[in-house]
């Protein structure tokens, strides 16, 4: 009977607590503090502030009023903690056995930190930390740091160290002096900072323990946390080899950087020079594949998160934090990692079904979540991210994070850091215009700042343009455009672009009439790019296109430019030039004459004109035949669909027109008007062995002339030919002297205009022929039929409308951002890396 609220005076049984040290706290079962209770109860006793002895701090239980026991403890009180996040009791709630996630590492930048945490205040024992139960290679390090020391009155820096090796199955012991040393030098007393790496993904436990033998009986406190090391979940393909793979993983590990390019490009659709006035990168979709190239792949693998955590718990996010990168745009893609570097050619689909080349893409702006169809492809290796840059961004990150839906609070956080610059400030520049009189152009700046040295491999691909190249914008376009390319087939070198004066005489920036006068600025600015190039370290790739290729293989064969391999792209040069025999064959000889002279024996033409003369004479020079015969290590690539070096067919063509452009040149050299250069040379007969008869025709004299018949043409002598050709003379009467031509045809650039406006070819263009030269070796390759397009190739509607559509021609591998294009820059590239691990 309760004859009051007094405990003491009631009449039934009870427990209660009498006394607590104010060290420990006694729960009940429902977690609430215990002060008595009536009935039979389990309690649990917890430490809440370390003890400053072995057993010091008890509980007295009293039983109706009576002692009943006491119980000694010693508050010990040790743990590993995350830092910056919730607790690891908290990830073991998740999934007990993936526990704590960390990103594979063995670099202390991109480590995880997690903390130590003791409040042992007893002076004696021993703490140990080791790594057990482990499936990969797990290590703990300390971090540097400063520290002020008094006795030095000075900042001191502690170095990081190997705290364990995973290797070593006991761990390692440290007194409590040792501990307390440890953790005060880096300033941080009882607790202490540390950073978990893997070289590879697998599980451990990290074991935290003190121990303190007290006259044969044990104190000791134990704390043991899971810890997974999981790849990366954010990838980009670091060494653009196309797929993402270890080597990615090795990239990011080693703090290296992802180099991108912001969208400042306006061209639209497959064509890469349709723009409009509008910046690609200012509305919400992806205008056609060649802005396609402008999008930073990177595969987003969260599988071995989704396969632990349930959706229902977690949200995963990409953020970024910059306000450059909050302009960034995105696109979701159901795309193989593997198959990563085709993407941009490809006719590949983002998540909603959309052709990517096409899809709509969203603004990232504070961070964007990941749709649960996009995480289930990440068990396919699907997932891939699809990034574009309005601005750049040096230097910064962009994360995958992984968020509580409970909380909000960030369970992950990985970091991709990100080099987003100008293309243009990727590209080395030299502008040799000035070599042949020209100016403006992009001033030379050999140094990539958006490129740097130390972010590739060594030495530089260099790309040379080709003829009527606008001195402007056009030159810097084609170069930007060929470097993309590249990139995406997986360079890993400098990339340097040369300007020089290829359109000399051009009109309204897009018609350059006067071709021979180009091919003379090539001659001259050759020593130029020899001079330069031996500036340049490290080896070099020279990719030449058009006319391009006569700069290069004059630096080389007159100047002895140094250069790895030579790639030539639709070189619009005579085969004879290099393979003075076999170069010309019976249809390229005979096509290459106008019918005015297919009767007339070749010693009459100024083609042969220079075998008149001994070795030694300069006149002996004045031939295509054997030119470049010198320049070695070349790779050509022609088309059999070509259109302006296309093979000439015998007939005059329009001059207008794309087609026949090379061939137009040289069957009508000595033949073009004034306005061009002087007439000398070339196809046109000298009226010297003309035979002249006239009539009067009414109050008109007639003058009628009759070219020298070809029989009596071939009775010439040499000596005659020599003195006076059948062809037109040269404008340089000193060339017929016996004493100063030899002299006069020796001078280099002399040598250049005649060979430019004067002495034609009996050879078909390199650029749509194989080099005879290179057939054993298997280095010609023939883009119309080896780099074959289909329905990927094909313009927006599905059709191929024109010609230049549905062919290979002179500017393809610039102009179209086709499958067919990347297979051509991938063999360059495979070329280029060929032999190397």
């Amino acid at each position: 009977v309760r004859c009051c609220d007094c405990p003491d005076h009631w009449q039934s049984n009870y427990v209660a607590a009498a006394w607590i040290s104010p060290r420990l706290s006694v729960y009940d079962v429902a977690d609430n503090h215990f002060d008595i209770s009536y009935e039979d109860v389990m309690v649990s006793v917890r430490g809440e502030y370390p003890s400053r002895e072995p057993y010091g701090d008890g509980v007295l239980f009293v039983t109706n009023g009576a002692p009943s026991f006491t119980k000694a403890y010693t508050v010990l009180g040790v743990d590993i903690e995350n830092l910056y996040g919730p607790t690891l009791s908290e990830y073991a709630s998740l999934n007990a056995s993936f526990g704590f996630p960390i990103t594979v590492t063995t670099n202390l930048d991109n480590a995880t930190e997690l903390e130590f945490q003791s409040d042992v205040l007893l002076s004696n024992g021993v703490f140990k930390v080791a790594i057990d139960d482990a499936t990969a290679p797990f290590e703990i390090w300390i971090g540097g740091c400063w520290t002020w020391d008094d006795d030095l009155c000075e900042n001191v820096y502690h170095p990081p160290f190997l705290l364990v090796d995973g290797a070593r199955a006991d761990g390692r012991h440290f007194t409590v002096r040792q501990w307390r040393k440890l953790a005060e030098d880096r300033g941080y007393g009882r607790y202490l900072p540390f950073y978990i790496l893997s070289s590879s993904t697998g599980r451990c436990d990290l074991v935290f323990s003190y121990v303190f033998d007290q006259n044969g009986s044990a104190i000791r406190s134990a704390v043991r946390r899971r810890i997974t090391s999981v790849n990366p979940p954010l990838l980009p393909d670091y060494d653009r080899d196309g797929r993402i793979d270890a080597s990615d993983v090795s990239a990011w590990i080693d703090g290296r950087l992802a180099y991108f390019w912001k969208n400042d490009d306006k061209f639209k659709g497959d064509d890469a020079f349709s723009s409009s006035s509008a910046l690609n990168s200012g509305n919400g979709v992806v205008d056609g594949r060649n802005d396609l190239v402008n999008f930073l792949t990177i595969g987003v693998d969260v599988s071995a998160f989704a396969s632990r955590w349930s959706a229902l718990d977690v949200d995963y996010r990409i953020v970024a934090y910059s306000s450059g990168l909050r302009n960034a745009k995105l696109a979701l893609a159901d795309i193989q990692w593997s198959q990563i570097g085709d993407a941009a050619f490809g006719e590949d689909f983002d998540i909603h079904g959309n052709a990517l080349h096409e899809a709509p893409i969203a603004t990232l702006g504070t961070g964007t979540n990941l749709p649960p169809s996009f995480v289930a492809l990440s068990h396919t290796g699907r997932s891939t991210l699809f990034v574009e840059f309005p601005d750049e961004q040096r230097n910064d990150s962009l994360y995958l994070r992984i968020y509580s839906k409970s909380d909000g609070s960030c369970l992950y956080s990985q970091a991709m850091r990100l080099h987003v610059g100008n293309v243009s400030g990727m590209i080395g520049w030299l502008n040799l215009r000035g070599a042949a009189g020209g100016s403006d152009g992009v001033p030379t700046r050999l140094s990539t700042p958006d490129w740097p040295a130390g972010a590739h491999g060594p030495g530089n691909v260099v790309f040379v343009h080709g003829y009527n190249m606008a001195e402007g914008e056009e030159t810097q376009l084609w170069a930007q455009n060929v470097f993309k390319k590249l990139w995406w087939a997986g360079l890993d070198r400098g990339f340097i672009a040369v300007q020089w004066r290829g359109n000399e005489g051009q009109i309204a920036g897009t018609l350059t009439p006067n071709y021979y006068r180009n091919v003379q600025n090539a001659f001259q600015t050759a020593s130029a790019l020899s001079n330069a190039m031996a500036t340049v370290q490290g080896p070099k790739w020279f990719v030449a296109h058009s006319l391009g290729n006569m700069l290069v293989s004059a630096a080389i064969q007159d100047y002895g430019m140094p250069y790895e391999k030579y790639f030539m792209l639709n070189a619009a040069i005579a085969l004879e030039a290099y393979a003075p025999i076999d170069g010309i064959t019976t249809e390229s000889h005979d096509n290459m004459t106008p019918r005015s002279w297919t009767n007339y024996v070749d010693r009459v033409r100024a083609t042969h004109w220079f075998e008149r003369f001994p070795e030694g004479d300069g006149r002996r020079l004045l031939t295509w035949k054997g030119r470049f015969s010198g320049v070695t290590k070349i790779v050509n690539f022609y088309s059999t669909e070509e259109e302006v070096v296309n093979n000439g067919d015998g007939d005059w063509h329009t001059i207008l027109d794309r087609n026949y452009v090379w061939y137009n040149q040289e069957t009508r050299k000595g033949l073009w008007p004034m306005m061009i250069h002087e007439y000398e040379g070339g196809w046109e007969f000298n009226p010297f062995y003309d035979t002249v008869t006239g009539s009067w025709q009414g109050n008109e004299y007639v003058e009628q002339r009759y070219h020298m018949n070809p029989t009596n043409a071939a009775a010439l002598s040499d000596l005659q030919l020599r003195q006076k050709p059948f062809f037109l003379d040269f404008a340089n009467p000193e060339m017929y002297s016996s004493s100063n031509g030899l002299v006069v045809a020796s001078n280099y650039l002399y040598r250049a205009e005649m060979l430019a406006y004067a002495i034609p070819s009996e050879s078909f263009a390199i650029g749509a022929n194989p080099l005879p030269q290179l057939v054993a070796t298997d280095l010609n390759f023939n883009m119309a039929s080896l780099f074959a397009y289909g329905r990927n190739d094909l313009p927006e509607n599905g059709e191929a409308t024109t010609e230049m559509h549905r062919n290979w021609q002179h500017s393809t591998f610039v102009q179209r951002s086709y499958k067919r294009t990347h297979q051509l820059f991938q063999t360059i590239i495979s070329l280029i890396t060929e032999g190397e691990e």
